[in-house]
């Protein structure tokens, strides 16, 4: 996690991000809030921030932020008529290269409206935070369990039960 935190510096941001497009109306921003929050406990380092020790006689520890507010992270966005592909390209460009608030959990979610009869979701989360074990909740690869924003986001944070195959796409 820490080789991910010492690898940014200046324009350099080592964040990773998924998009995901869907058909239909999307859901109302609350909606969106509410169902981030009700998932949170589901991955605690959601919640926490990167925190320097003092002195720097060790590496950065992750602690919970006191100041944490969901909101700050769940974002709501549409991109301006027509709602074309080209334009919902741009706009996560421009998400995408700006650095994510180190006095903050290091990850945003963003519901995108306006694409003519569908929407989008765009996750940002530093790659400290979603790194190896971390990108699984501490599983080993193994397990076979499956995590990403998307998956967060959207409810589906489970282990398959054993001899269950894993879909793909998921």
């Amino acid at each position: 996690d820490m080789s991910n935190l010492f690898a940014e510096r200046d324009r350099i941001h080592v964040n990773v991000g998924g998009s995901l497009i869907v058909e239909g109306a999307p859901p109302s921003y609350e909606q969106l809030v509410s169902h981030v929050e009700n998932r949170l406990e589901l991955v605690p380092r959601f919640r926490q921030r990167i925190v320097k020790v003092p002195l720097g006689i060790e590496n950065p520890v992750w602690a919970d932020d006191p100041e944490f507010d969901v909101r700050r992270h769940a974002r709501h966005l549409g991109v301006p008529r027509p709602g074309r592909l080209d334009q919902l390209r741009d706009l996560i460009g421009r998400i995408m290269s700006e650095p994510l608030d180190f006095q903050h959990p290091l990850w945003q979610l963003f519901l995108i409206d306006g694409l003519r009869g569908r929407h989008a979701y765009l996750s940002k989360t530093h790659h400290a935070l979603v790194d190896g074990v971390a990108a699984a909740g501490g599983a080993p690869p193994e397990s076979g369990v499956a995590h990403s924003e998307q998956n967060f986001a959207l409810g589906r944070f489970a282990a398959p039960q054993a001899g269950q195959e894993v879909p793909n796409g998921e």
